[in-house]
């Protein structure tokens, strides 16, 4: 793994094991390495890496079990839902389009569907 840009690095974290998860290269069972083992191989406070598996743990991405660690679980139909919703719109926010843009479009097609 790799951190660039501007984003914090605990959300570059939290991004790149969502992403894996949700594309099921990481399945679930999956041990994650130690928040300290991940710290020293990155180079970056552990406190960082706690706060991303955190976040992971939160959302249902990870289980965190005592003395053991990190482990993947399976991916509920709303996380995947909510991570191909995000996935698109921050293509769309990439490609230039505004964020009034994308809402007008939506109403725009919201008003077809319903009239």
């Amino acid at each position: 793994m790799e951190f660039k840009g501007n984003e914090p690095i605990y959300l570059q974290i939290y991004h790149y094991y969502q992403r894996l998860i949700e594309k099921g290269v990481l399945a679930p069972g999956t041990h994650l390495p130690s928040v300290r083992d991940f710290a020293i191989a990155h180079q970056i406070n552990p406190n960082t890496v706690q706060r991303s598996f955190a976040m992971l743990t939160a959302d249902g991405y990870l289980k965190s079990i005592e003395k053991k660690g990190f482990y993947v679980r399976p991916v509920s139909k709303e996380n995947k839902r909510s991570y191909e919703l995000n996935l698109a719109l921050d293509n769309l926010l990439n490609e230039g389009f505004s964020v009034d843009e994308i809402i007008a479009c939506l109403k725009e097609k919201e008003k077809k569907l319903y009239d």
